[in-house]
């Protein structure tokens, strides 16, 4: 006897089996862990101000303190973070997932624009603004072996496989 002639003679098992696989499947779904896209990095800042020769609690006062007050009210902030070390300040921003990471960075270095006058005069340079995004993570990243030296690879790779990546229309850095 066929499966199919079985079937087609016997409905309701058959209706509760497909009954019974597809309330399984909607259990299974509502229980299934959701992480099919891993959280993206949110829109992030650093401002980094050398202060060569001085305490972490004058770095604090005097540089950490007055650039926190300015960037407090950044539109789309969601964490402020930061550390004052031996000669040197670390500020960490945060911002929203729709933040763009260009109008932020202008932003911020604005605001130290305006601070670097309530800022002591002997730092090494202006304070370090750098930004950062999903978009600045790479699409895909490898590893190259072969059966020469890793002199000789590398020097394959760099000659000969880095520019044709960069022919390939799209690509920003390799």
């Amino acid at each position: 006897m066929k499966p199919s002639s079985w079937a087609l003679r016997h409905p309701i098992p058959v209706l509760v089996i497909t009954a019974g696989a597809v309330l399984f499947g909607i259990i299974a779904l509502l229980f299934l862990n959701r992480e099919f896209v891993p959280p993206l990095m949110m829109p992030t800042s650093s401002v980094i101000t050398i202060w060569p020769g001085v305490g972490a609690e004058d770095v604090e006062r005097d540089i950490t303190t007055v650039l926190e007050d300015h960037f407090a009210s950044l539109p789309g902030i969601t964490d402020l973070s930061s550390e004052s070390r031996e000669g040197v300040s670390i500020i960490k921003l945060k911002f929203t997932e729709d933040t763009e990471v260009n109008e932020i960075l202008q932003e911020v270095r604005t605001r130290v624009d305006r601070a670097s006058s309530e800022l002591p005069d002997n730092l090494i340079g202006a304070p370090i603004v750098s930004t950062w995004g999903a978009s600045d993570l790479p699409v895909i990243s490898f590893a190259v072996s072969g059966p020469w030296d890793s002199d000789r690879v590398s020097r394959y790779v760099e000659d000969t496989v880095i520019p044709e990546i960069y022919k390939v229309k799209g690509v920003a850095g390799a």
